[in-house]
């Protein structure tokens, strides 16, 4: 079963105005720690601290790896994309885009909890559209994250919902995920998450939502921010 993605022209009008400027600050930052970390090893006397040092600098590549896909997942969401359906296991996908998510973002003081159960859930999906939109979703919840992540997995007769919320400090008021490929307010970056995951979500006949977090605030007053995929069986 296919599906073709909608159309988004404003927003796609908006990356084209603003990659090439924004593009420059995703590459330095994970090249830098690339850089710093290649520079370090030749002063690292013990095994253990060189280890150390390559295991930042394979994050590194693995974030300038990710930027790339991106980009070509974008430019491939603005000529068109037919989404192609066929019946997969929905609770191993988001097992496996979160794990590949705390590969890129992972931060020890950042704990991920998942309740997405242990029993396969066989829905029609394109594998490699909704693993990214979700690894998309949940990294960006634990860059912002104070403290805590949770995936949260809801079947419904006619769906299954896929919750992330985070502790962080939620969303701009009067913030529209469908129009707008900004980022969150205080951090740099494409932005390009939640408009490329709301492409998926509809091209799987389902929609995403963004609304309050349930998680404890990390002070009063404060909420976070929390992202449902919904997908259709």
């Amino acid at each position: 079963m296919t599906a073709k993605a909608p159309a988004s022209p404003e927003a796609f009008a908006y990356v084209t105005q603003q990659l090439l400027r924004q593009v420059a600050h995703d590459i330095r930052s994970p090249a830098g720690v690339v850089q710093n970390a290649i520079e370090e090893l030749s002063q690292r006397e013990t095994p253990e601290e060189r280890a150390a040092m390559m295991v930042m600098a394979n994050r590194g590549v693995r974030r300038l790896l990710r930027l790339a896909d991106r980009l070509s997942m974008v430019a491939e969401l603005q000529r068109g994309v037919s989404f192609d359906r066929q019946p997969g296991d929905l609770r191993n996908l988001v097992d496996t885009a979160t794990e590949h998510a705390l590969l890129l973002q992972g931060r020890r003081n950042v704990v991920l909890d998942r309740a997405i159960g242990d029993d396969a859930l066989s829905l029609p999906l394109d594998a490699r559209w909704l693993s990214a939109a979700t690894c998309e979703v949940v990294s960006n919840a634990l860059r912002f994250a104070r403290s805590r992540v949770q995936v949260t997995m809801r079947p419904t007769e006619k769906s299954v919902q896929l919750v992330v919320e985070d502790d962080g400090p939620g969303f701009p008021e009067g913030f529209d995920p469908a129009g707008s490929f900004a980022p969150r307010e205080g951090v740099q970056g494409l932005g390009l998450s939640l408009a490329m995951a709301i492409d998926v979500c509809k091209g799987h006949a389902g929609d995403l939502r963004i609304h309050r977090s349930t998680l404890p605030p990390y002070r009063a007053g404060a909420a976070g921010a929390a992202v449902t995929l919904e997908i259709s069986r």
